[in-house]
């Protein structure tokens, strides 16, 4: 999960400066205006396709610990079947960097 650093069209997706973007592999999966319902849509994307239920999510520098509190509690209330693992990454650009196996 990160941000459009500028106004662009990129693969269909008309998309403005600040947007939140979802990659899936390394491809745009969606276009976002709120992290968190980023967050949320695309777990729940993986999820479908998963065989495990673990789930991992690395946090950046610009989600404070706070944030992934509250964003921890309501995946573990949404995936009640996966186990739910935040862990403090510190990467610029990418808010979030998640897993499902």
């Amino acid at each position: 999960i990160t941000f459009a650093a500028r106004d662009s069209d990129y693969d269909g997706h008309d998309i403005k400066k600040g947007e939140i973007l979802a990659m899936d592999n390394g491809k745009l999966s969606f276009v976002e205006k709120d992290v968190t319902k980023a967050l949320l849509k695309l777990l729940r994307s993986l999820a479908k396709k998963a065989d495990g239920n673990f789930m991992t999510v690395v946090y950046g520098i610009d989600v404070t610990d706070e944030q992934a509190e509250e964003a921890k509690a309501l995946l573990e209330s949404k995936f009640s079947d996966f186990e739910v693992n935040f862990i403090s990454g510190g990467q610029p650009v990418y808010y979030y960097i998640v897993s499902v196996e």
